[in-house]
């Protein structure tokens, strides 16, 4: 598929005496899904090559726009009903940014605060029958890669790679009694253990990434 953007920018040069240029973009992008006969899997990739020019990056608490930027990438996904029981999840995207039009400083350098690398994986159990009938458990884990804070991928502001694990509960009660059939309840936590971590910088100020959060839903399926 092939793609255009035109986005009008707010803000105006550091000056302020010049209005920020539009952002205009082109895309081109191509992918496949296969599902092998007989299964219940399915598996998708895809490979894009996307040009901005005018992109706004924003540096210490001053945005500005850099001259343009070209991202290639790949994106592959993989989901998967193992057995009645078990379903995996997974996914992985691979982010070449490089700074083609700009200062002399960071032209040839990768984007600000746009990761190389990221991965995700989920594995969900629910159970069918016994005594644990309609209890399901769910464990993910999500990869991050390394990220600069500025276009000069200068090593202030540099942030390593991290890893944060995920964690569910879930029960239908509706195997507990007809009437509430469609009715779940769950328990879904993100950042498991509570790292501590730094999930981005901006050339001048860091920023922690989440704590543990844990919230109990109540969900109701037609």
């Amino acid at each position: 598929s092939y793609a255009e953007s035109f986005q009008a920018a707010t803000g105006s040069t550091v000056t302020s005496t010049d209005a920020f240029k539009p952002t205009e973009g082109k895309q081109y992008e191509l992918g496949i899904k296969y599902q092998p006969p007989g299964s219940k899997s399915l598996f998708t990739a895809a490979v894009f090559d996307l040009t901005q020019q005018n992109m706004s990056v924003t540096e210490g608490g001053v945005t500005r726009q850099v001259g343009e930027v070209r991202v290639k990438g790949l994106e592959l996904e993989a989901t998967s009903d193992v057995s009645e029981n078990l379903k995996l999840v997974g996914s992985y995207t691979y982010n070449d940014s490089e700074i083609t039009k700009g200062t002399r400083e960071e032209k040839g350098k990768r984007m600000a605060q746009v990761p190389r690398n990221q991965a995700t994986a989920w594995a969900d159990y629910t159970w069918h029958s016994g005594v644990l009938d309609g209890f399901g458990v769910g464990v993910g884990v999500r990869y991050v890669g390394d990220t600069y804070g500025n276009t000069t991928n200068t090593d202030w502001g540099h942030v390593g790679s991290y890893t944060v694990y995920d964690a569910s509960v879930h029960y239908d009660l509706g195997r507990l009694n007809n009437t509430l059939k469609g009715v779940t309840v769950a328990v879904d936590a993100k950042n498991l253990f509570n790292k501590d971590y730094l999930s981005t910088c901006d050339g001048y100020y860091c920023y922690y990434g989440d704590e543990r959060n844990v919230v109990a839903s109540v969900n109701y399926k037609f």
